[in-house]
Parts: structure tokens; sequence; C-alpha cells
């Protein structure tokens, strides 16, 4: 069975309420997880297999077009940390106290701040995002002042619809796929990243010290979310929507978010191809 093969999954399910846990519930369950993570590796692939990640993987875009893509990129993420807090607050009004808690761990982390409210040594995401745009050669100036291309402008709009009218299982499944598909999406970035910009994020042994330390930061970025989003951000939001799984129409409101991040992520990697084939 498959439960048999995921300890993690069936600790989870011990912990739910016994009185749930009837063989029917307990099946019902252990299916609806299945669909999940299937359909999380099914979308996943469709998304980051496309023109543009083959030509950053290869290393075959030049250094301006992989800025575009950055510009690009850095837009079109404006509005995920507030679909953090939109969903923290949609949880609370559905008293879902350990949807909060995941969600609201995710947010400390992106504003650099531990459970006790401390500053994390490693600071926040936003200076991290800083840091890999000021090794590309990209300031503020030039973030803010972008144009936003078309598949761009429909993914933050994506973003702020979810934020607006979106109700909290098709947060959870929007927020889910971006959680397990990150990391998936920013290897094939971080290959790209280093064999267009390699005196920028590649560590050489002959490297003195403060280059290592500044290569460091700027990596830090890409890095980070590969290791971090797979190990603690996904991991966290799973178990707080795994109670939902033998639910068929949770499932169904999951899968929307999932589906209406998937094609807004298509749309904005079809969109830069179509910019870079105008070139």
């Amino acid at each position: 069975m498959f439960l048999s093969h995921c300890p993690k999954l069936l600790f989870l399910l011990k912990r739910m309420d016994t009185h749930e846990l009837t063989n029917g519930a307990l099946i019902e369950t252990e299916v609806g997880v299945e669909q999940i993570h299937s359909r999380l590796h099914e979308v996943t692939e469709q998304m980051i297999d496309n023109p543009v990640l083959d030509a950053i993987e290869a290393g075959t875009l030049t250094q301006d077009e992989w800025r575009e893509f950055a510009k690009q990129r850095y837009l079109a993420a404006r509005h995920f940390e507030a679909l953090l807090k939109a969903g923290i607050q949609k949880a609370k009004e559905a008293g879902d106290e350990e949807l909060v808690e995941a969600l609201s761990s995710n947010l400390r982390d992106e504003e650099g701040f531990d459970k006790t409210g401390n500053p994390l040594p490693t600071g926040s995401h936003e200076k991290w995002r800083q840091d890999f745009y000021n090794a590309l050669g990209l300031d503020g100036h030039a973030l803010s002042s972008a144009a936003a291309f078309d598949g761009t402008m429909q993914y933050d709009g994506t973003l702020r619809e979810l934020i607006e009218a979106g109700d909290i299982l098709t947060v959870s499944g929007a927020l889910l796929l971006q959680e397990y598909s990150i990391p998936e999406e920013f290897k094939r970035i971080r290959i790209g990243r280093d064999l267009t910009f390699p005196d920028q994020f590649v560590l050489q042994p002959t490297d003195p010290s403060e280059m290592r330390r500044q290569k460091g930061f700027a990596r830090l970025y890409i890095d980070h979310h590969i290791a971090h989003d797979a190990t603690s951000h996904y991991p966290e939001l799973e178990r707080a929507i795994i109670k939902h799984a033998r639910n068929p129409d949770a499932l169904a409101k999951i899968f929307e978010g999932m589906n209406i991040i998937s094609a807004a992520k298509r749309k904005f990697y079809e969109s830069l191809q179509e910019r870079l084939r105008q070139k």
C-alpha cells in the first residue's frame, strides 16, 4: 500500500482524530493524498518543461536575455507575500489553526523573523533578492521600471485575484503547488545562472575571502529556496492540508488552486518565449 512507503504520512494520519479514522475514512484519505501527490508531480512537470527553461539550463541565453527573464520573474512574484497574508486571514476565518501556523511560518521566513519575532541570521528574502539581482547588474530602479510582459501581468493578476476572491482551500492549493514546484524550477535556473554569470556566482578556490562572501550572499536567493521550500515550507503546508484529502469537494478546490497557478505560470513562460523569439 501507498502508506507503507511513506512513514511520515502514516505518522500524520495516526495523529488525526481516532473517531474519524474508520477503515473507509483511512482509504479515502490515502486515495486523496495519492491524488494530491500525483497532481503536484504532473502539473510541475508541465510547468517547468518549456523552451525558456531549456535555454536557461543549457546556457544559451545571453546575459541581457537572462536579465530580462530575471526582471520578469521579479515582477511576477511581487504579490507572493500578500497571498500568504491573505491565506493566513482566510485560514483564521475558517478556524483552521494548523493551516494558520503553516502559512505564518512561511511568512515569517519570507520576512526574516523566527517564531519569537527575532531577526533570522540569514536575513529576509527581500535582502536575498537584492543581493541576487545586484549580482546580475540589476538595481532597484531597473526592476521597478521594467515593463511587464503579457504573461507576467497575467501571473501577477492571478495572484491578486486569489488574494481578493479565492477561498482558503483554493489559495492553499495554489500555495502548495508553488512551494512544491519552485525548488524544481529553481534547480534549472541555478544551472543557467552559474553557466551565464560564473564570475558573479561560481565559487572558485582562488577567490579572496570577501569575494567568496559576496558570492555566497548572491547565491542565497536561489540556493536556499531549492533546499528550504522542499524541506520546510512544502511539507509544513502539506501536513496542514492532508486532513482535507478525504473530502472530494475540498480536494476539488485544492486542485482548482493548483490549476490556476499552473495555467498562469505556463502563460508566463510562453510570453517570455514569444519575446525572446522577436529578438
